[in-house]
């Protein structure tokens, strides 16, 4: 149930459709379904602090302005002992490299780093993508403890065409991931817990 509905109708539109996505994906996780849904700054939640059992945030804190300010105020609002769970963009990934590679290297200005390119060409402008280590300290400044990353290959570490040089390029990509344990892949998949 949706408890009031957005001041912008456009949100109040986009909270209804993606609202039996995110039904489907809570019942994936075995988690009791919410009792509303609110469309709000995720760097100042209107809920009070220590609420809730867990944070939960798959590819938002990323594009956030403020990624820590996002990370603390979702920190905030879960109680003591709860869970942490979130997704942030790997910086160190093929992605970027691929990105970088189309973005920089191929334009003649291999000087822009990967931060750069995912700002300015990644999704929407303001893309931001973290290392483990950023990682790690950004948790552990919100008060976070028992940290613990896992990174992931996704299409997104692949070239997208379907044409002949670009099967072998993924074949090679693919071995690259194996031989590096995922290390290389863009989703870092997080826990963590507040004590």
């Amino acid at each position: 149930m949706v408890a009031r509905p957005a001041p912008n109708a456009s949100a109040w539109i986009s909270l209804r459709r993606l609202w039996p996505t995110s039904t489907h994906r809570i019942r994936a996780y075995g988690l009791p379904e919410p009792e509303c849904a609110r469309v709000a700054d995720a760097e100042h939640l209107p809920f009070e602090s220590n609420h809730f059992d867990l944070g939960y945030s798959w590819g938002v804190l990323h594009h956030t302005p403020d990624t820590e300010q996002s990370i603390r105020e979702l920190a905030r609002v879960v109680r003591s002992g709860g869970e942490f769970k979130i997704m942030l963009y790997n910086r160190r990934s093929l992605c970027s490299f691929l990105h970088w590679v189309k973005y920089a290297l191929l334009r003649g200005r291999p000087w822009r780093g990967f931060r750069y390119v995912l700002w300015h060409h990644l999704e929407s402008p303001g893309t931001k993508a973290y290392t483990r280590c950023e990682v790690r300290r950004m948790l552990s400044s919100a008060g976070l403890t028992g940290i613990q990353i896992e990174t992931f290959a996704t299409s997104f570490d692949h070239l997208p065409w379907n044409a002949f040089p670009a099967r072998i390029l993924n074949l090679a990509i693919d071995m690259l991931i194996g031989l590096t344990r995922n290390r290389l892949g863009f989703f870092h998949c997080i826990t963590a817990r507040k004590p």
